[in-house]
């Protein structure tokens, strides 16, 4: 028999027809039985025989329609489009070996099966759709059909040639049952859009189910485009899911359904996903990693080992969007670049420490946040902004491993942890700051005897100081929590070798709680400012940092920074309660028990009476000399020449309704504020009506730094130290002033001769 000349020889044929995935092998071709569509019977039937050629496109009608045999090689090149697709409807399992729609350059294949029953089942290595350049295929799987391929070889494609399109559709819209499935080995992959310029997309609708045993590919050529959407139904695949492989362009939906997958789900940095119902579940073991474009408006994301961002990724997470971990695995959150905002729904990720680093922002406006332990600076930088909603967390941390320089900026919402909170807590952090601006507030929940401490800087290690700042906002003990919390303010190196200082600074409340023991351990600067430190808005105005809401027991380190000690500046006013016994007739404010050295806190105070005074009747703030509400004690009567706000070394309002008489007083002042060339003075005054008077008092200037009244009552009223030059200063610059004045006599004279 001639061979015919479209064909040419055999082994051109048997090539060819390898080439288009209709043979497993060139010695099989004897034993395939090969089938064409040509849809010349009318109608779209699978079933109609005259709809089939046999041996090539144009060879002689066949006698039977395909499926009678697994090694059927059935090809869908033309004859069909997307609005008449070839229809196999039987209600029965059609068994074929290769199917191929789109072959050939340019060439169209659509298929569709339906009816409660119809499977068609594909056994042979060749399953290929839109393999030609620039082909166009479509498969329709609905009304109870189902399609499955049972490949020996590695992968299945939908979309392996250049510049092709493929669409398949997996239920129907109005919620019939379509089943797609792939029956290969773990190691099958499943791609949509596989080479340059190709189009694919997979849509499963409610009663639509997708089988894969593998890896999913959802775009892996470059310069390609696939979608995957999901608006009901299931899709399960036995390993990971890829969006954006190799720089495709892909596109995830998900409305409703499910999503299932035993491998990491990568979204790559082409991917846009978009989730607004559904649930989207990854198995204990496993995580999503994000480093294209992820809205989580809707539905749940479940994951069992993390869900990270890396590079430019962008995640937002609103609205009723859910981020939960898979039980039993170590869910965690991990914004390792690109940035992520939560302005609604839920995240609870508490299987293992969350954190922020690579330069990474998270925000919160909303929603509610739960994590095991959360790092902020992780051995990087990394930055988190909270505006609104709630955070709860074990433990906090803001820079805490080598290298880290977190910061944390908190405008709203609130922050719970039940394990502490700290700032620069590590031996060789580069630095950390944390911000809270009201309303923000911060609440520290310690039961159950669990240690608690709210801890800024380190006490060991070489690390950074680190910074707390308050503009309004408020630190307390959580409602119903069995215990208090402590606070310490560490600075790395020593006293002598310290180059930074840890600072609390700010306005609003701290508040360590009514329970347990408590102890405020100020190793470096608690500073009342008035200044918006955090916002950097608006001018200085007058502002409390309160800690009056709890009493504490007060301590400082050995490797304390130099100056460590309690400060008032720009309108601020620190109100502090006294610590002592109810029968004790020695009260310190700001100082551990004992008696008062250069190793005291500065601008700390210790007050002495005749009798036992009650603590709780003797209150003292410490006072910035520039606050308008002692603005008229400047102008009274009573202070040297010249004395003001400008020198006051400080200013403490003292008053004591406890009965006792008050005989004593010492003051830790600042050192660093006073020149060789000045004295000091104590002067009192009782209020903005009244007149200056000096306080007889024993002033150490070179040791201890101290003044120390002892014998006369004092009253309640304000001590403010001044500082004024020396007597002998004061003849120095008069002398100066007559040699000033001389040679300006003897210029004078010069000039006239």
């Amino acid at each position: 028999m001639k061979t015919p000349p479209f064909l040419g020889s055999r082994t051109k044929t048997l090539s060819t027809l390898s080439a288009l995935g209709l043979l497993v092998s060139p010695g099989l071709v004897s034993a395939q039985t090969l089938y064409f569509w040509t849809g010349t019977a009318g109608g779209a039937s699978w079933a109609t025989p005259a709809n089939w050629n046999n041996a090539t496109q144009a060879g002689a009608t066949a006698t039977t329609a395909p499926g009678n045999a697994a090694n059927d090689s059935v090809t869908i090149n033309q004859g069909s489009t997307v609005g008449s697709p070839v229809v196999l409807n039987n209600t029965a399992t059609t068994t074929i070996g290769a199917l191929t729609l789109g072959g050939l350059a340019s060439s169209s294949g659509h298929l569709a099966i339906s009816g409660t029953g119809t499977v068609l089942s594909a056994t042979a290595a060749g399953f290929n759709v839109s393999n030609g350049a620039g082909a166009t295929s479509s498969i329709t799987i609905n009304n109870g059909g189902e399609l499955d391929f049972n490949p020996s070889a590695s992968q299945v494609v939908f979309g392996s040639g250049s510049n092709s399109t493929v669409s398949v559709t997996v239920g129907g819209t109005n919620g019939s049952a379509g089943t797609l499935r792939n029956n290969g080995t773990s190691a099958s992959t499943t791609r949509l859009a596989n080479q340059v310029g190709s189009n694919s997309s997979m849509t499963v609708n409610a009663g639509g189910s997708v089988f894969l045993p593998g890896q999913f590919l959802v775009g892996s050529s470059t310069n390609s485009t696939a979608s995957l959407t999901v608006n009901g139904g299931l899709v399960s695949a036995g390993n990971a899911i890829v969006f954006g492989q190799n720089g495709a362009n892909a596109t995830f939906t998900l409305t409703s359904g499910t999503v299932t997958s035993s491998g990491n789900s990568s979204f790559n940095a082409t991917s846009v996903t978009s989730i607004t119902g559904g649930l989207y579940t990854l198995t204990s073991a496993v995580g999503a990693t994000i480093s294209g474009t992820f809205t989580l408006d809707g539905g749940v994301v479940s994951v069992g080992s993390g869900f990270s961002t890396s590079g430019a990724g962008a995640v937002a997470i609103m609205n009723s969007g859910s981020l939960v971990g898979t039980s039993g695995g170590t869910a965690r959150l991990t914004v390792g670049g690109g940035s992520m905002s939560i302005g609604g729904g839920v995240v609870n990720l508490t299987g293992a420490t969350s954190t922020i680093g690579g330069g990474a922002l998270l925000t919160q406006s909303g929603g509610t946040v739960t994590l095991a332990g959360f790092n902020v600076g992780n051995a990087a930088s990394g930055t988190f902004r909270m505006t609104g909603g709630s955070l709860t967390a074990t433990s906090i941390s803001v820079s805490s491993g080598a290298g880290s320089n977190g910061t944390w900026i908190a405008t709203g919402g609130t922050t719970t942890t039940a394990a502490g909170f700290a700032v620069a807590n590590g031996s060789t952090a580069l630095g950390g700051q944390a911000s809270l601006a009201g309303p923000a507030t911060l609440l520290m929940n310690s039961s159950n005897g669990a240690s608690n401490t709210l801890t800024i800087g380190t006490n060991s290690g070489t690390g950074a100081a680190g910074t707390l700042l308050l503009q309004g906002g408020s630190i307390a003990s959580a409602a119903g929590a069995t215990n208090g919390y402590s606070v310490a303010l560490y600075t790395s190196g020593s006293l002598t070798s310290a180059t930074t200082t840890t600072t609390l600074q700010g306005y609003g409340s701290v508040t360590l709680g009514s329970t347990g023991t408590k102890t405020f351990t100020n190793g470096g600067k608690v500073i009342a400012s008035g200044a918006n430190l955090v916002t950097g808005t608006a001018s200085p105005a007058d502002h409390t940092l309160d800690l009056t809401g709890s009493t504490f027991t007060v301590a400082t380190t050995a490797n304390r920074s130099a100056g460590a000690g309690w400060y008032a500046v720009n309108h601020g006013q620190l109100s502090m309660n006294v610590s002592g016994t109810a029968s004790a007739t020695t009260l310190n404010w700001g100082a551990p028990s004992g008696s008062f050295t250069v190793s005291s806190l500065v601008n700390s105070a210790q007050l002495t009476f005749a009798t036992a005074a009650t603590p709780s009747a003797v209150t003292i703030s410490l006072l910035a000399s520039d606050r308008s509400d002692i603005a008229a004690l400047w102008s009274q009567a009573g202070l040297p020449g010249g004395a003001g706000s400008s020198n006051a070394i400080g200013i403490w309002s003292i008053n004591n309704s406890s009965g006792a008489t008050w005989n004593g007083l010492t003051l830790r002042y600042d050192d660093s504020a006073v020149t060789p060339l000045q004295t000091l003075a104590l002067y009192y005054i009782p209020d903005a009506s009244g007149t200056w008077s000096v306080v007889s008092a024993t002033i150490d200037n070179s040791v201890n730094f101290t003044v120390t009244h002892t014998g006369s009552t004092l009253n309640s009223g304000y001590y403010a130290l001044i500082a004024v030059p020396e007597p002998n200063t004061m003849w120095l610059l008069a002398i100066g002033a007559g040699l000033v004045l001389g040679v300006r006599r003897l210029r004078a004279r010069s000039a006239r001769v």
